[in-house]
């Protein structure tokens, strides 16, 4: 099973402090695990997937009634899932949008509504489109009062008009549950722009998506950061935009990314030469 960087990472430390209390009952005379001889593993880092245009493209058109903007605003803002689903239309601010709250389930499985990830709340730069998206979004869809917690199951009721929402048969507009979106939603727009296989049926009559995590909405995240560091973005700015706890995660993350070394040398050194000529003249 392939686990994430920070697993890796974090599993050496969980051995030693396990087996540092074993030296302490006396079950150990020493820890082994700090050993000069025992390393962490090494994990080897995965190619991240960027959609394609025309893979976003048939992603996009499966998003309809309702759903549309919620791709557009991962693919152009870089949001995160749970951040997207608890927007209200007082988030967006001319060519801000402002990100402060996501719904999250918690391991117990209650919904709460919190703070984004790191703690952090943030402000996005808001294309016109995507701002022309939302705003459409506003006037043809009804928002929805949904309260949850704050923080932790047992934390204070909030309540807030969110812009995405469910219309159910039976319970009325509510909240976007990510899970059921994933299933109802996003794997099948996954089928529909050939990035997954279609889903097989189960004993149950059930219909079972077989897709990749890397092809989880995490993506879209991956697509915006792409388009800004092509156009130039600098990667502390992309790190702010996108919430990360600090410019290095964003710099592992998206360093295979970044712009040719090479190719930004060769056309800083033609721009110094052109800049030369046209002050002193040939250099021929």
């Amino acid at each position: 099973m392939t686990q994430s960087a920070s697993t890796v990472k974090r599993a050496p430390h969980l051995l030693r402090g396990t087996l540092d209390i074993a030296v302490e009952n006396g079950a150990l005379a020493r820890n082994p695990a700090w050993s000069n001889s025992v390393r962490p593993p090494k994990h080897r880092k995965s190619e991240l997937t960027v959609f394609s245009d025309a893979q976003l493209l048939g992603l996009l058109d499966f998003h309809r009634d309702g759903l549309r903007a919620v791709p557009v605003i991962g693919m152009s803002c870089g949001l995160r899932q749970g951040e997207i689903f608890a927007l209200t239309a007082d988030d967006i601010d001319g060519e801000w949008l402002h990100v402060r709250r996501q719904t999250k389930e918690l391991a117990d499985g209650h919904r709460v509504f919190a703070l984004p990830k790191n703690d952090k709340t943030r402000r996005v730069p808001l294309p016109q489109e995507a701002a022309a998206t939302l705003r459409a979004h506003a006037r043809n869809a009804n928002s929805c009062a949904a309260t949850l917690p704050w923080e932790t199951a047992d934390g204070e009721l909030v309540t807030f008009n969110l812009m995405f929402v469910w219309h159910g048969q039976y319970r009325g507009p509510t909240f976007i549950d990510a899970r059921l979106y994933n299933e109802l939603v996003w794997r099948p727009a996954l089928v529909q722009a050939s990035l997954a296989p279609p889903p097989t049926v189960d004993e149950r009559d059930r219909w079972r998506y077989r897709n990749s995590l890397r092809h989880g909405m995490h993506a879209l995240r991956h697509y915006y950061a792409s388009a800004m560091l092509a156009h130039g973005v600098q990667i502390n700015e992309l790190a702010e935009y996108l919430g990360d706890a600090d410019p290095m995660v964003t710099l592992r993350t998206y360093a295979q990314l970044l712009p040719s070394a090479h190719g930004r040398a060769i056309a800083a050194g033609s721009r110094m030469l052109s800049e030369f000529r046209l002050q002193f003249g040939s250099i021929d």
